[in-house]
């Protein structure tokens, strides 16, 4: 599987348009969740990786908690609150005026208004950055990293277009870009970046199983991520109380949104009821990694994948559906194994199969990782960024 953007020739033509010194730019980054998901270490990773590229970065997150601490350690945060729009449609937004919120909505854009005079450029990070940046921005240029599927709705179109430039997570993100009416050479694909040594530094898997509290006489198979519909938990479930006696099932994860609450609740009562361990999101989550001796994403749709990168840069064995941007990470039967999506039986025998056959796995395992360390690292994204950025502050 060759390791290039899809539009590199775009890219590549862009080039020679080279901007003033790029520490001229002073760069608004806005973050406004701060949920401990992929989209947000994404965006601290990104923007400390454009800072030491020279970029003045102002970064403003909405929340706290372990991503702010992250943020902190890399540069100073300036703190807004970004009342949540829960539908990125104009209706959204009057939900927030009946809900007595649009003082708050109203006070955010002041706020962002004020800071984006100073700036060359709004980076919006995500949807809901998207929408802040274009009630906001007032003549700035934004940016917008598409970070999930653009729903279809007027507001977040109208958005979207209104962005100088459009970055795209995947070739699937991309495509829904297109599909909502993004010209195609405004959109670039650049696929997600992690810090490669941060998610090597692990422990022996013995070591990490004995921390954890976990069966030495047992593999160990591992999902991460939100407690959420599209992300298909129950499917791991389903493997999982097929296979509990070939192994020990963990899952690390839960809601970030209130509304979601039920829906965690209700996975992990089916979790206990199989026999999986279920535990809460973790800020680290290396020491999983560590012990597992299987990484399974189930999700449908997933805009790109980060938790795959990085179980293969920690050496571990993926088993995926097939579905959103994983097929631009994992090549099946040479860096993992990809299944139907919603397939609880073939997820099931990729399982055992991989259980069965260490070093088949391994194999596996070894080439992942040589992959990940190629093609998605932070800087080959932030170099791929700054290409684009460079065009557009020309």
């Amino acid at each position: 599987m060759p390791c290039i953007w899809p539009n590199q020739k775009t890219l590549l033509w862009i080039l020679p348009a080279m901007p003033p010194d790029a520490s001229s730019a002073r760069i608004l980054f806005l973050q406004p969740t701060s949920f401990l998901g992929g989209a947000e270490k994404s965006a601290v990773e990104l923007a400390a990786a454009l800072s030491r590229r020279g970029f003045n970065i102002r970064f403003v997150m909405g929340g706290g908690g372990p991503v702010l601490q992250m943020a902190e350690s890399s540069f100073a945060v300036d703190r807004v609150d970004f009342p949540y729009v829960s539908r990125l449609r104009f209706t959204g937004l009057a939900e927030h005026a009946a809900a007595g919120r649009l003082p708050e909505t109203a006070g955010a854009v002041r706020r962002l208004r004020g800071l984006a005079r100073n700036s060359s450029l709004v980076y919006a990070n995500g949807a809901q950055a998207l929408i802040y940046a274009a009630l906001s921005c007032c003549g700035v240029p934004y940016v917008y990293h598409a970070r999930d599927i653009l729903k279809a709705s007027r507001l977040a179109k109208l958005a979207a277009r209104n962005a100088v430039v459009s970055i795209a997570v995947s070739d699937f993100v991309r495509g829904g870009l297109i599909a909502a009416g993004l010209s195609p050479v405004s959109v670039h694909t650049i696929h997600n970046g992690i810090d490669v040594s941060y998610y090597r530094s692990l422990t022996d898997r013995s070591g990490a199983k004995a921390a954890l509290g976990l069966p030495q006489d047992a593999p160990c198979v591992l999902w991460m991520g939100s407690m959420i519909s599209w992300k298909r938990p129950e499917l791991f479930i389903d493997v999982a109380a097929a296979l509990r006696s070939r192994a020990s099932f963990v899952m690390v994860g839960g809601a970030h949104l209130p509304r979601d609450g039920p829906y965690e609740r209700r996975v992990k009562r089916l979790a206990a009821e199989a026999g999986v361990t279920a535990l809460s999101t973790v800020p680290d989550p290396r020491p999983f990694y560590a012990a597992a001796d299987l990484f399974v994403s189930t999700s449908v749709d997933e805009p790109f994948g980060r938790v795959l990168v990085e179980a293969m840069v920690a050496g571990v064995p993926v088993a995926a559906t097939a579905s959103g941007g994983k097929p631009e990470i994992i090549e099946s039967g040479v860096t993992g194994i990809l299944v139907p999506p919603d397939d609880a039986s073939a997820l099931a025998t990729a399982v055992r199969e991989l259980l069965s056959s260490p070093a088949d796995a391994e194999t596996l395992a070894a080439a992942a990782r040589t992959r990940a360390e190629s093609c998605f690292t932070i800087d080959r994204c932030a170099d791929g960024v700054v290409a684009v950025l460079r065009n557009v502050l020309a």
